[in-house]
């Protein structure tokens, strides 16, 4: 069963460094993070993308889509499963939802 929270922040500490690994499709970079649910819990997680050049926009991206309430993390049978951003069509783009 899953089970959605709003994320309301995503920090990173400022000793943080962007470090190459394997993602899901393939080598990519990471930043580690920690989410900030609506409740209050902390969760780490990372900021990935395949080049390291895309990694802090994402970042600033992700915190954007925090802030505007559209980000939430998705928990199957109790445990952090990753997140999810919803968007809707708007202007000729994809625009994140806001509650």
């Amino acid at each position: 069963m899953s089970n959605d929270k709003r994320i309301t922040e995503i920090r990173v500490a400022p000793d943080a460094k962007i470090t190459k690994g394997m993602t899901y499709s393939g080598p990519g970079f990471f930043l580690p993070s920690t989410l900030v649910l609506e409740d209050g819990s902390e969760f780490s997680s990372s900021i990935t993308a395949r080049r390291k050049k895309d990694v802090m926009p994402r970042l600033d991206r992700d915190r954007a889509n925090a802030a505007n309430g559209s980000m939430t993390a998705a928990f199957v049978d109790g445990k952090f499963f990753g997140t999810s951003t919803k968007y809707t069509m708007g202007s000729g783009r994809m625009v994140p939802i806001t509650p």
